[in-house]
């Protein structure tokens, strides 16, 4: 499902349950490390907005995204709706 079909254009999503328990609430790494270096945009829940940029990291709960102008962003695993990797 995640894996890279040979396509510069192929658009993968990796969706974080919003119905989840406090125990499960850590991020997959695993599931990350493939993506570290490629463009994203990570949609957080309620209206905390978009973050668009290159993954950088992926640590305990948290995942580091840059976006264009160079910032940098630390973003909750618990608030990850939905993370697409361009």
């Amino acid at each position: 499902m995640f894996g890279n079909s040979g396509s510069a254009d192929t658009l993968h999503r990796i969706v974080v349950l919003q119905n989840r328990k406090e125990e499960d609430m850590m991020l997959p790494k695993e599931m990350f490390f493939e993506y570290i270096g490629k463009n994203c945009t990570v949609e957080v829940l309620e209206s905390l907005g978009d973050v668009t940029g290159k993954l950088l990291a992926v640590e305990e709960n948290w995942i580091k995204v840059e976006d264009k102008k160079g910032t940098a962003h630390m973003i909750n695993g618990s608030t990850i709706k939905e993370i697409v990797v361009k």
